[in-house]
């Protein structure tokens, strides 16, 4: 997970630290998903506030009263930190520190809440300690279970490493995409991943730093001759965001398939893009198998069989 999200904090030349005390259990049992979704939400958030320094995830084990077990995650950064006011509603759903700061990072407000809210349903929660101009800690405490050591020695090799395995060993091979398609994303490095992603399964991409100039590429694109096949739209971006981009889209008669990125997964999120006119959502960090074949998909549909082939 921290390795998905170094791309970003080097980009903006911080550190991305890892630290485990000892005593640490190479194996826990949680949610995975939830505990992943979690992590990457408030790392993310650091890297965004955060301009010079740098991000460090600790960890260590706890024992709770009657014996659990808990895994305490503390994300320290050296960003804008905050004054207790501010920190007073910021697990409040759409709270937004300092929204008057036009050339600051933007949001929703509501990763924050999500966080807090997953917590609470693996029995664990999210909380802040801050200083302002020198940086902030979120603390996120879940209860775990600890294998017992022969379990551990049973599900992998002395001295050695196991992953789990991925959807991309287990899953049938991905069709060939012949499209040519927009992706709006304003984080240079995810731009690049997701572009190198699509590349790898042949499609072309034209890339767009924010709403505003993926509007531009569309108009452009549809004068020229060559309009593109699917739009992938990131929809927290600087100048124009990627909700007002999708509704302008739709009003001026684009009707290839838009794709929405957010860092959500909740419903509510899902349901906010399709009802702005996308076609699809996705969540961060993005599932590459299924990603791709939903995209073949709604591209199938659009066009034909001719969309894509095997290859």
């Amino acid at each position: 997970m921290v390795e998905s999200l170094r791309a970003g904090a080097e980009a903006k030349h911080l550190k991305l630290e890892v630290e485990l005390a000892g005593g640490t259990p190479q194996l826990i049992a949680t949610d995975r998903l939830r505990l992943h979704q979690i992590l990457v939400n408030l790392i993310d958030n650091a890297i965004k506030f955060t301009d010079r320094g740098g991000i460090r995830l600790t960890g260590r084990m706890l024992d709770r009263p009657g014996g659990e077990a808990a895994l305490v995650l503390e994300i320290d950064d050296t960003g804008i930190g905050m004054t207790a006011q501010e920190m007073s509603g910021l697990f409040q759903p759409f709270y937004r520190v300092r929204p008057a700061l036009r050339d600051g990072p933007r949001g929703t407000g509501l990763g924050l809440a999500i966080c807090q809210r997953l917590a609470r349903q693996l029995g664990g929660d999210v909380t802040v300690r801050s200083t302002p101009s020198v940086g902030s800690t979120f603390t996120l405490t879940v209860p775990v279970g600890v294998p017992a050591p022969d379990e551990v020695a049973q599900s992998q090799p002395p001295g050695k490493h196991q992953d789990p395995p991925s959807s991309r060993e287990t899953a049938s091979p991905v069709p060939r995409l012949h499209a040519r398609i927009l992706l709006a994303e304003d984080h240079d490095a995810n731009r690049q991943v997701i572009t190198l992603r699509l590349n790898s399964i042949g499609a072309e991409v034209v890339p767009a730093r924010n709403g505003k100039e993926a509007l531009e590429q569309v108009r452009d694109a549809a004068e020229q001759g060559r309009p593109f096949d699917a739009v992938i739209m990131d929809m927290e971006m600087p100048v124009l965001d990627g909700y007002e981009a999708v509704r302008q889209l739709r009003a001026g008669g684009f009707t290839s398939p838009i794709i929405a990125v957010t860092a959500y997964a909740m419903s509510k999120d899902r349901d906010e893009c399709l009802r702005l006119g996308c076609d699809d959502h996705i969540s961060k960090p993005i599932e590459w198998d299924r990603f791709f074949r939903k995209l073949i998909q709604l591209l199938t549909a659009q066009n034909g069989s001719s969309a894509s082939n095997e290859g």
